[in-house]
């Protein structure tokens, strides 16, 4: 996945280089292997797949607070 030429899949529309009308929807586009478990992301790859291919605008990027233990 990338923009360059060497690039399979355009990370925006997760769309093949260089063929119409085929996507590439699975754990393949991940360019690196996490080191845990990989339901999470490929969950997360097929949801945003599915926001992408019907159009959907991604929701705004919102400021969360998370607990830091204390030092």
């Amino acid at each position: 996945m990338g923009t360059d030429n060497m690039s399979v899949v355009d990370p925006l529309t997760l769309r093949v280089h260089g063929l119409d009308g085929l996507r590439i929807v699975d754990g393949s586009v991940i360019p690196y292997i996490t080191n845990g478990n990989l339901y999470a992301p490929i969950m997360m790859i097929a949801e945003k797949s599915a926001d992408i291919i019907l159009g959907n605008q991604p929701l705004k990027p919102e400021k969360s607070d998370f607990y830091r233990k204390p030092n």
